[in-house]
């Protein structure tokens, strides 16, 4: 398969709703990926931080700060005084600061989440008696992420400015990337198959054409074979009729010679 140059945003699309082409992804260099999911999470971070500098504009700084630990399941840890100290110094300086740790801890996150799905992949490929190696199923787990990272980002932003929750939103966004995986995988060794047969049928055809050129060229030698004698009767009379209009050519008198 020739590679394709897909940008980001080309790539977003794929991910979420074309199954059938994550084989491209399956194909190319971790790094490709790895560069897709650093970008994706960027801008995941540029509209958090964004997000939660509006609430902490409007609202209260210790309610914001509980709020982030809950979005991140608690894994920054942030000192209220030395953050109200900072904001004292520099609120731009507040906001890197956020911006970076929200950076690092969902890089983070999302990584071993798809180092986990590329696990998966395996295990279902085994399953399905697929020869694919894990580089592949990382891939195709970074990938699979692209959709529960954006849910995630609406429903950040929905819960920090209005408060909505989903109780089990976790569980949802877990659930969405394995069912990606696997989604995926199916489809890959569905196209698979479709080619195999594609191939087959090929085969078939030139085979059925290569039998018919055989039998013509064996019907052809037999021919010539079972009448031998009639060919040679033929160009006897050819050549003899050849030879009886050369002779009547040359006892012909020409035109002007009587007296």
């Amino acid at each position: 398969m020739e590679k394709e140059k897909i940008g980001f945003f080309e790539r977003v699309v794929i991910s979420i709703k074309d199954f059938e082409k994550y084989d491209i992804f399956a194909l190319e260099s971790c790094k490709k990926s790895l560069k897709y999911l650093f970008t994706l999470i960027l801008i995941f971070s540029v509209i958090c931080t964004i997000v939660f500098g509006y609430k902490f504009i409007n609202g209260d700084l210790s309610e914001l700060v509980t709020q982030i630990q809950n979005e991140v399941n608690g894994e920054l840890e942030f000192n209220i005084e030395d953050m109200q100290e900072v904001m004292k110094y520099n609120y731009d300086i507040f906001i890197i600061v956020l911006f970076f740790s929200i950076l690092t801890v969902y890089f983070c996150s999302t990584f071993i989440d798809a180092v986990i799905l590329g696990i998966l992949g395996i295990i279902v490929g085994r399953i399905l008696r697929m020869k694919i190696n894990y580089k592949s199923t990382f891939n195709i787990g970074i990938h699979s992420l692209t959709l529960p990272v954006i849910l995630q980002l609406i429903y950040l932003t929905v819960n920090l400015l209005t408060g909505f929750e989903i109780k089990y939103f976790q569980w949802m966004y877990a659930t969405i990337s394995y069912i990606y995986v696997v989604v995926a995988l199916l489809m890959i060794k569905t196209e698979f198959i479709n080619q195999q047969m594609e191939l087959i049928k090929l085969q078939m055809e030139q085979e059925k054409i290569r039998q018919e050129l055989q039998n013509q060229e064996e019907n052809d030698k037999q021919e010539e074979n079972k009448n031998p004698d009639e060919n040679k009767d033929e160009k006897k009379q050819k050549d003899k009729k050849e030879e009886n209009d050369g002779d009547t050519n040359i006892g012909e008198a020409p035109e002007g010679t009587n007296a």
